[in-house]
């Protein structure tokens, strides 16, 4: 392949912030402003819906929040959506910010950057809430996408606004022999390690972008 082809090929390549900027500490306010900043023209981040029916944005460690604040009560391995906000916003991260709402989130990135909203929680409630936390502040399928491993949840988001593009996460352990992951949403979204030029040629033979996670750049 000339180097022609290989520049116009990669002009095509879309890429965005992984959890933020990752120059901060990673879904912080800090690390999306500096993926602003730098002129991303996006990022990924996790949601999951607090006890008390709140999206935050935290990856978490199995649905654990993975951090502790004594005074509040809170340990390691309490489960997030056991927590109220309060106790949430009770932790302090590493770089010193809170965990942020996704209304944080909106107020700081909405329409400046285009929103990959991983979904972490599996109940269905949360979907509602975050559609109606986009119209709230207008913001529309030019700037938001989805992404999960429940794929219950991208169901329901297609059922309540079938305008956003969904991509369907494919973990490591699953085999890629299934027909499943080239065949439905918009994307297949899939680790690095595990591409080929065979799915992505499926892939785009049923009209599917592929979207690869985890690419080891320093």
């Amino acid at each position: 392949m000339d180097n022609t082809t290989l520049k116009a090929n990669a002009a095509k390549i879309y890429i965005e912030g992984h959890r933020g900027g990752k120059l901060d500490y990673e879904n912080t306010l800090p690390a999306f402003k500096q993926a602003i900043d730098h002129n991303l023209p996006g990022v990924e981040f996790d949601l999951w819906l607090t006890k008390d029916k709140i999206p935050v944005v935290i990856h978490g460690t199995e649905g654990a929040i993975g951090f502790k604040c004594e005074e509040a009560g809170v340990k390691e391995d309490d489960k997030i959506v056991e927590l109220t906000l309060e106790q949430i916003k009770s932790v302090t991260l590493p770089n010193g910010e809170r965990i942020p709402t996704f209304e944080e989130l909106l107020q700081l990135c909405a329409k400046k950057l285009k929103l990959n909203i991983e979904i972490k929680d599996d109940n269905i409630e949360i979907c509602k809430i975050v559609l109606d936390l986009l119209a709230d502040f207008e913001v529309t399928n030019e700037y938001a996408w989805f992404t999960s491993f429940k794929y219950n949840i991208l169901e329901e988001i297609k059922t309540l606004n079938p305008s956003f593009e969904l991509g369907y996460l494919y973990k490591s352990d699953e085999s890629m022999n299934s027909e499943f992951y080239p065949t439905h949403g918009d994307s297949c979204n899939i680790p690095y390690n595990h591409l080929t030029k065979e799915l992505v040629e499926k892939c785009h033979e049923n009209g599917l972008k592929v979207a690869i996670y985890y690419p080891k750049i320093c």
